[in-house]
This record gives structure tokens, C-alpha cells and sequence, in this order.
């Protein structure tokens, strides 16, 4: 393998992993703002047996009749069959959160994907892949 053909292998996955976490902060962030838009809350039942990396838990409710189920961090209470406030979209339930959407959140992605960047520039750097300083 040359050392062209391993670059480009290697700026395909950078795209790549760049490409799925802006995709993920643009789902978020349109989740988000739907709730801020309009939301209803209702009660709701913490469904997980164990509580998930970073507190994130499945829950489960019901509007309308019909049960819905999320995962999500936020609930106070994070034992199963415990209650939590769910905060939905009324135009369509299963846009859900356990997070009040009025109140801040720190931006989860932002955080991990710019010192990610930036490490990545600086490795980049390093190998040789990316020519800096002044042009002839």
C-alpha cells in the first residue's frame, strides 16, 4: 500500500466519523428545538434494569392511549419502575426527552468533536499529512 492511497484511506474515515457527528448534533439539536417550540409533559416509567454509560436510561409513557419509549439522561430518580417527568412534542410523541427543554443543557458532541479536531489536526501535523507555514 502506498503512502497516498493509506492517506486517503485515513481522510476517508476522518470524513466519515466527521460526517456521522454532525449528523448526530443536527438530530439533536432539531430535537431540541421542537421541545423548546411545544412540549407537553406526562408521567412516566424508567424501564432499564441498570442505569447506561453516562446515566442514560430507557423510559417508557403513554399519550394518547398509545405507549411510547425513549432513552435519555435527566430523571432524578434512575431505578427501575421509578417515575420520571417526560417531556414530549405534541405533534408527535415520540420526540421525547427526560431534560426539561427550557432549561440549558451543555452541548454533548461540541464538546468531544472540537478537542477531537484538534487532535486530529495536531497528528496530522505531526505525520506529515498536512504542509503548514508560508507559501512560495
Amino acid at each position: 500500500m502506498t503512502k497516498n492511497t493509506r492517506n486517503r484511506i485515513v481522510a476517508g474515515v476522518i470524513s466519515a466519523l466527521a460526517l456521522v457527528a454532525g449528523i448526530s448534533m443536527i438530530r439533536r439539536e432539531s430535537t431540541a428545538a421542537k421541545l423548546r417550540q411545544d412540549h407537553a409533559t406526562v408521567s412516566g416509567v424508567i424501564t432499564s434494569e441498570s442505569v447506561g454509560m453516562h446515566g442514560v436510561v430507557e423510559y417508557m409513557f403513554v399519550v394518547g392511549g398509545r405507549e411510547y419509549r425513549g432513552k435519555g439522561v435527566g430523571a432524578s430518580e434512575r431505578e427501575f419502575g421509578a417515575k420520571a417527568t417526560v417531556y414530549y412534542y405534541p405533534g408527535d410523541p415520540s420526540i421525547s426527552s427526560l431534560h426539561d427543554p427550557l432549561v440549558w443543557q451543555s452541548p454533548g458532541w461540541p464538546m468531544v468533536a472540537i478537542p477531537f479536531a484538534i487532535s486530529l489536526i495536531a497528528f496530522c501535523q505531526a505525520a506529515g499529512w498536512v504542509k503548514t507555514g508560508s507559501r512560495p
